[in-house]
Parts: C-alpha cells; sequence; structure tokens
C-alpha cells in the first residue's frame, strides 16, 4: 500500500497472487521466518516484484522469534545480496514491544558494512504496532525514524489492545484511530508506505473491529476508507 494509492501488497509469505499483476500491484515476497526458507528461494527472483521483505515479528515468540545475530545471518545470507540486483530490501518486522528497538540495534551492530551497502542492504524498516491511542502510534514510529533515519513501511497496524489491561477499541475507537493514524502518515514524507490489520477473512487475535474485509470478501466500511479515502 502506497500512501497515495493501493499499490502493493503482500502474503507473510513468498506466494504472491495472479490477482495483484493483473491488477498493476506489486507484490513483495516475505521470508517469514526460517522454516519458510525453502520456499523463498524458489520463489524470491520470479518476475512481478522487485521488493524482497524480512522475517515476520522477530521479536514475537509465536512468530518468526530470532535472535539479532540469526536474523543477521539469514539476512546477509539470503536477502541482503538482492540489493546488490536492483531489489528494494525491507527489513525484519518487529513488533511495537518494547524489545524491538533493542532488537534492531543489536541487529545492524551485527551485520557489517562489507558490501558497501548502507544499512547493511536495507532501504526501509518494517516495524508493526498494536495500540489504542494515535499519539502513542505517531511517537512510537517516530523514534524508530529519529534512531535509525531509514525510510519507515508500517507494515501491520490495527487499533488493539493487547496489555491485559482497560477495554478493547469500540468501532467509534477504530474509526479515530485510522483516520487519525492514516492522516498523519499521509503527511509524513519518510513514511513511505503503510499496511493496516487486516484484509483477511480470519483476524486471528486482533479485534475483529479493524476488519477489512467482508465474508464475500468485499471491503467493509473501514476498508473502503483505507483503500481509497
Amino acid at each position: 500500500m502506497r500512501i497515495d494509492s493501493p499499490s502493493s501488497l503482500y502474503t507473510w509469505s513468498a506466494f504472491c497472487p495472479n490477482e495483484a499483476k493483473e491488477a498493476g500491484i506489486e507484490c513483495c515476497r516475505m521470508l517469514w521466518g526460517p522454516e519458510k526458507l525453502h520456499e523463498f528461494r524458489q520463489l524470491r527472483t520470479t518476475p512481478g516484484t522487485k521488493t524482497l521483505m524480512g522475517m515476520n515479528e522477530v521479536n514475537e515468540p509465536s512468530q518468526a522469534n530470532m535472535s539479532p545475530a540469526a536474523g543477521v545471518k539469514l539476512w546477509n545470507e539470503d536477502i541482503r545480496p538482492f540489493g546488490l540486483k536492483g531489489y528494494r530490501l525491507v527489513s525484519p518486522a518487529v513488533t511495537s514491544a518494547p524489545s524491538g528497538l533493542q532488537w534492531f540495534q543489536d541487529f545492524f551492530a551485527k551485520c557489517g558494512d562489507y558490501d558497501g551497502q548502507k544499512h547493511c542492504g536495507v532501504d526501509i524498516m518494517a516495524i508493526h504496532y498494536y495500540g489504542t491511542q494515535v499519539s502513542a502510534f505517531q511517537g512510537y514510529v517516530t523514534k524508530f525514524h529519529d534512531v535509525f533515519g531509514i525510510p519507515i513501511w508500517v507494515t501491520e497496524f490495527a487499533c488493539e489492545n493487547f496489555s491485559g489491561q482497560g477495554g478493547q477499541c469500540s468501532k467509534d475507537d477504530v474509526w479515530t484511530f485510522m483516520t487519525g493514524v492514516t492522516s498523519w502518515m499521509n503527511a509524513t514524507p519518510w513514511i513511505e508506505a503503510y499496511f493496516a490489520f487486516g484484509l483477511l477473512h480470519d483476524m486471528w487475535n486482533v479485534n475483529y473491529e479493524n476488519q477489512l474485509m467482508d465474508k464475500d470478501g468485499r471491503p467493509t466500511d473501514l476498508g473502503s476508507y483505507f483503500l481509497w479515502a
């Protein structure tokens, strides 16, 4: 998703639907984690994309769950070399847990600059955010840019309270959050793209008020706002 119009998507995998190409939307291929390496190696240079994405939520035990050292090894061996072949490279993604910033600091300290690429070949930083306050979202995203100075993709976000304390977002809360964060991101030049959670039938453990697609595959009112407002 580009800031001004739908222009890219990803599927948390190296797979890309044929419909993306037909619609003129770039599908970015992701190496979700070590267990998906074989699939990624098979599909990463398939025509239709010039953007490769690193591992998903490396600081989350239920997701890719990788140490910075393990992340560096996988990145340097299977993603970084493609930056020298004209691909744009999106970093591994971290959750909005406090450990995310430190994970990236350790990652960049370990990955080395041996091939002349800045920031270990990372062209774009991927971060996720789940919370309920627009101001907290803004502060979180801004901190990553202040520390690393790399353009940002917010590759997951939603009005979701994972703290275990307080209430969950109402429909009105979700709309306030969506309109607030997207208008801010549209006006922030170093945020290149954002991807709301989610254009999905199954929202997993995320509040269904954030759902962007209905049971028939059509955009919800929130989805229509996200895609075209």
